[in-house]
């Protein structure tokens, strides 16, 4: 029996998932309004008039994404914190691959294909079904990843460590001359005349 943790029962299989306290309370918050009561139901599948419909919308909205002046404008017309996030979000596309990146990528890619009000309408437990399965799907790539490195580390070579820098010499101490001491002048040669 767990303490704080939350328990999966799937085909005759069980997973148990301890949890710290407060990611259990959150858990089950989450599940009073997950409830079967208060959800809109699982999602049918798509027809192909609806895939073809959310290949259509994201190609024009990939399209219209060159459109940088009603993008400006959108951007212009957001608070400091929105616009804060969507600086972050650019932060973690630079980053580069992630598994917080894959998350986000992942709602938002039902904008993407759906607008944001349809996107609103997918059940929340299948939206956090999704989210667990691309968490689980994420580390076990970089799990397997990790596997193929050991066990053919000759397909996967370690750069060479760059050899330890030399110390620098130490500088000679420079000569200061008083204040008041100018420097002399060479006098200039004096050419001769033929």
């Amino acid at each position: 029996m767990l303490d704080n943790g939350i328990t999966v029962y799937c085909d005759g299989q069980t997973r148990h998932l301890e949890l710290e306290k407060d990611q259990a309370e959150r858990l089950l918050w989450y599940a009073g309004v997950a409830s079967e009561a208060n959800s809109v139901g699982p999602r049918p599948p798509l027809s192909r008039d609806q895939v073809d419909a959310r290949i259509r919308r994201s190609r024009t909205v990939e399209e219209n994404a060159g459109t940088l002046k009603t993008h400006l404008s959108m951007l212009a017309g957001l608070d400091t914190r929105q616009l804060a996030l969507v600086i972050s979000f650019l932060d973690l596309i630079e980053y580069g691959d992630s598994w917080m990146l894959e998350t986000v990528n992942g709602l938002l890619g039902e904008v993407l294909c759906e607008g944001p009000g349809k996107a609103m309408e997918r059940n929340p437990r299948d939206v956090l079904a999704d989210i667990a399965y691309d968490l689980f799907d994420w580390w076990d790539n970089v799990d397997t990843a990790r596997t193929h490195v050991t066990k053919h580390p000759e397909l996967f070579p370690l750069p060479a460590t760059p050899e330890p820098a030399t110390a620098p010499e130490p500088a000679q101490p420079a000569t200061v001359q008083p204040a008041n001491a100018q420097r002399t002048r060479k006098p200039r040669k004096q050419g001769r005349h033929a």
